[in-house]
């Protein structure tokens, strides 16, 4: 069942949404973002056969971070200013990791590691500068390197930075 969130993603990612249109769509996005901050999340994970990405599909909250995420694409591909994470996008990115925009989900924090290593391409010191916060609980940790290792490979400018991370997991500190 397609949702809004879902048709607004594919429209921004098959270039249907003239770009005229960029400042109702993000009235809209930043609606369906808070909207998806009240949206209940399974309490058994990371225990759970659900993982962190397919969660992030499958309720409010990922999916309203994937449309934001293909917002920022959008935007770029048609702006004069490249390689600039807009700063409305990271405004709602920061918004949530300081908790101004509802507590961190798991979803959320899925999109964010899928979408890691694409961070540095628009802005690579704020991608560092955020990293502290991504990952912010031992939940949200895992469900941050669920998503980065389900969908990327290791890219070593984004690896560098999740070498602590990554230590974690290998000394059994965080497991799922």
């Amino acid at each position: 069942m397609p949702t809004i969130y879902s048709l607004i993603e594919e429209g921004l990612k098959k270039d249907s949404v003239h770009f005229d249109l960029q400042d109702k769509l993000w009235k809209l996005l930043e609606i369906l973002v808070e909207i998806g901050t009240f949206t209940n999340e399974r309490d058994d994970y990371p225990e759970s056969d659900t993982d962190s990405l397919t969660m992030s599909i499958n309720n409010l909250n990922g999916m309203s971070f994937h449309a934001i995420y293909q917002y920022a694409i959008w935007y770029e591909k048609h702006s004069e200013s490249k390689r600039v994470l807009v700063q409305k996008v990271k405004k709602i990115f920061d918004d949530y990791l300081d908790k101004k925009l509802g507590g961190h989900t798991i979803s959320r924090h899925a999109v964010l590691g899928v979408n890691f290593p694409n961070f540095y391409y628009f802005d690579r010191e704020w991608t560092k500068r955020i990293l502290e916060k991504i990952v912010s609980s031992k939940n949200t940790k895992i469900a941050f390197w669920d998503g980065y290792v389900s969908w990327n490979q290791l890219h070593r400018y984004a690896f560098a930075d999740l070498h602590s991370l990554y230590n974690e997991f290998l000394n059994k500190d965080l497991v799922r």
